[in-house]
């Protein structure tokens, strides 16, 4: 089974990251998983805050999940595609089964002096 997200980044966005398509698979009957890394790196001179979700949070573990990126560094995400609900019951919703599954990158320089404000915003889909 193989299950993508395609993503394509805006001229804009302040991070560099790879894989640019997220493909999960090697789902069989002993495994319901599957696990890939997302790299991030930072290509500035001051470091970034980042933070990333999904529209099914139920199907999907996101490790971790926000951060801050040092200058000229670079983290791995590990993102875990469950096909069984971290709670075990799926939640039905109408149109549920359809739903693409998405995921929104944010990120934003960060200056430890101020209020985090809001990020920039990039969404994978």
């Amino acid at each position: 089974m193989r299950f993508s997200q395609h993503v394509s980044p805006p001229s804009s966005f302040p991070l560099d990251y790879s894989p640019t398509e997220m493909v999960f698979r090697n789902f069989n009957e002993d495994s319901s998983s599957s696990e890939l890394s997302l790299k991030l790196r930072n290509p500035h001179a001051q470091p970034f805050m980042f933070k990333l979700k999904t529209n099914v949070p139920d199907y999907y573990l996101v490790k971790p999940n926000q951060g801050i990126l040092a200058a000229h560094n670079e983290t791995s995400i590990r993102v875990i595609f469950s096909s069984t609900p971290a709670s075990g019951v799926p939640r039905i919703r109408p149109g549920h089964h359809r739903t693409r599954h998405k995921f929104l990158l944010l990120a934003r320089h960060f200056d430890p002096s101020q209020p985090p404000p809001h990020a920039h915003a990039h969404a994978h889909a």
